[in-house]
């Protein structure tokens, strides 16, 4: 499932996967995508959060592809550069 995300790309080889995903720019972790509000019936209603009137539909230039981990931590996004492609080949070729 892709929460927050335009795309994925799988990589696979002999030894691994590795996963690119197509993501807001400016999103480090799991946690920048995610945002709970919680409202109670009868509560107070603090003022409206002004930062909603003034969301713009996002444009392709305000994506960017980052790597996952490939284990479980899910900690942060990697950005993509020449170097983590390197890196990712050669974990799939070499193990």
């Amino acid at each position: 499932m892709l929460i927050g995300s335009k795309g994925r790309v799988d990589v696979t080889g002999p030894f691994g996967k590795e996963k690119f995903i197509l993501i807001r720019k400016g999103v480090k972790s799991p946690s920048d995508l995610i945002k709970v509000r919680v409202n109670v019936v009868g509560a107070y209603k603090p003022e409206k959060d002004k930062t909603d009137e003034n969301v713009k539909k996002p444009s392709i230039d305000d994506w960017e592809w980052k790597t996952m981990p490939s284990d479980s931590r899910w900690v942060k996004f990697d950005d993509v550069n020449s170097e983590t492609i390197t890196n990712i080949i050669m974990r799939m070729i070499n193990g």
